[in-house]
């Protein structure tokens, strides 16, 4: 059974077992030795007496309906949650990554490419994540907006020069990046309301973020700052506010309910 300590633990436990049980002998036989043990197994017998004089009436058959109608409802209600971004349609896998292009073809589309330079590989590696990303939003689920908060801080981390203090100018590149959120986040609203996306409110801010997110990938090429603190506030703080606008979009009523399963 274990010390004369877990025998007092566990006295309630151990006066309740048979006359006959190798353990219940064992402790008795260790009480006769040990008087605050032999306390607290005669309390453990009292308790036991008691609970044998005590009468307990079955609950009622209404109150378990109650009871068995509440447990059903929270497991429904978890159900429907875990499923809040698993309902959707083939439209979505196909709409999402075009609307996400609208923003970087716009951007790229003023300026022009030189496919000569080698920031096109890492633009084009970086604008390929966003898009499968788009395309996943139905099985990525919740997630989706910290992940390409995390994609676009560690781009910036990556191709950063210089110190965080080297901010400089830089509003034309949050906004360019909030524009590219744009399509992204009417496609959403459009194809809640139809009926073809489910799920909560960070739905909308992840679509806004991997929208902001292709955007950063174009503003690579375009952009002439290169210092890392400009790189995060800019660049990838415009992942960060497309997805609160996203998320403050997706807590509208009529898209709330259209998003509800």
């Amino acid at each position: 059974m274990g010390t004369s300590d877990d025998m007092r633990e566990f006295a309630a436990g151990i006066a309740a077992l048979p006359v006959d049980d190798p353990q219940r002998q064992e402790a008795y036989d260790a009480a006769e030795e040990d008087p605050i043990l032999a306390r607290a197994l005669a309390e453990g017998e009292r308790l036991m007496e008691l609970l044998d004089l005590a009468e307990f009436d079955p609950p009622e058959e209404a109150v378990l309906q109650r009871v068995e109608n509440l447990l059903l409802l929270e497991m429904e209600s978890e159900v429907s949650e875990a499923k809040a971004v698993t309902q959707t349609s083939p439209w979505t896998r196909i709409l999402m990554p075009l609307a996400t292009m609208v923003g970087p073809v716009v951007i790229v589309g003023m300026h022009g490419v030189n496919f000569s330079d080698p920031r096109v590989v890492l633009a084009g590696g970086l604008l390929a994540l966003a898009l499968l990303a788009a395309g996943g939003l139905s099985w990525i689920g919740r997630p989706l907006a910290g992940l390409a908060i995390a994609a676009g801080g560690l781009f910036s981390v990556l191709v950063g020069q210089g110190g965080l203090t080297q901010v400089g100018a830089g509003v034309g590149c949050l906004m360019a990046t909030l524009i590219s959120a744009a399509a992204p986040l009417a496609m959403t609203v459009g194809l809640s309301l139809r009926g073809h996306l489910r799920g909560g409110p960070m739905v909308f801010g992840g679509a806004a973020a991997v929208g902001a997110l292709a955007g950063l990938a174009a503003l690579h090429l375009e952009c002439p700052g290169t210092s890392l603190g400009h790189l995060l506030v800019y660049h990838a703080g415009g992942v960060v506010a497309a997805a609160a606008i996203g998320l403050a979009v997706g807590t509208l009523p009529p898209l709330r309910r259209a998003l509800t399963p």
